[in-house]
């Protein structure tokens, strides 16, 4: 984790870059974040349980696209690609946020990850931990008590991994709406 942990910042500050080259390019018509938009969020009407839905759905598809890509290649090589995509993200919404809101930006950035960032980073950290790190030929096992061991074991490590990503799903769409909201509106 070493190794990955210096690649991380350059991505963050490829992100940042992707931001200001946007800004550069588009001027005021990429304003994500401004007043105008962040009033209409604070004082909107969000259904926590369709907005869950929503981004169970879309959280759901990238787990998935994760868990596939893990299997293929080895979960280092995966969490290190979706860690850099999510650092590179931050830094790029970062860089809108302060473009647009000034220091403020840097409130609203941090809390508009808090605190499902902490669920979603854990998933990606518990596949890399605890999955499979080298695809190994493995002749089929005909023991019946190993192959419920490996059955369970899988169970137990796809369960964690799909319970953190549901907890985030779960923090997003219920407890940080509100977060944001309060924000927003003492702004």
């Amino acid at each position: 984790m070493k190794k990955e942990g210096c690649l991380f910042l350059p991505v963050f500050f490829v992100g940042v870059f992707l931001a200001n080259l946007l800004k550069y390019k588009a001027g005021d018509l990429c304003r994500i974040l401004n007043i105008w938009i962040l009033e209409q969020f604070a004082y909107s009407s969000i259904s926590p349980e369709r907005l869950f839905w929503l981004l169970f759905w879309k959280r759901g598809k990238f787990a998935f696209f994760f868990f596939l890509f893990g299997e293929g290649c080895g979960y280092a090589v995966a969490s290190t690609v979706w860690l850099c995509l999510l650092t590179g993200t931050f830094g790029f919404f970062l860089a809108m946020a302060i473009a647009d809101l000034g220091i403020r930006g840097v409130a609203v950035a941090f809390v508009g990850l808090l605190p499902q960032a902490f669920f979603y980073v854990a998933a990606v950290l518990w596949c890399r931990f605890c999955g499979k790190n080298s695809r190994q030929y493995r002749p089929p096992v005909c023991n019946p008590k190993i192959r419920i061991k490996q059955a369970v074991e899988s169970v137990v490590f796809y369960g964690v991994a799909v319970i953190l990503v549901i907890g985030g799903v779960f923090a997003e769409a219920y407890i940080n709406i509100p977060l944001l909201k309060m924000i927003v509106k003492n702004f």
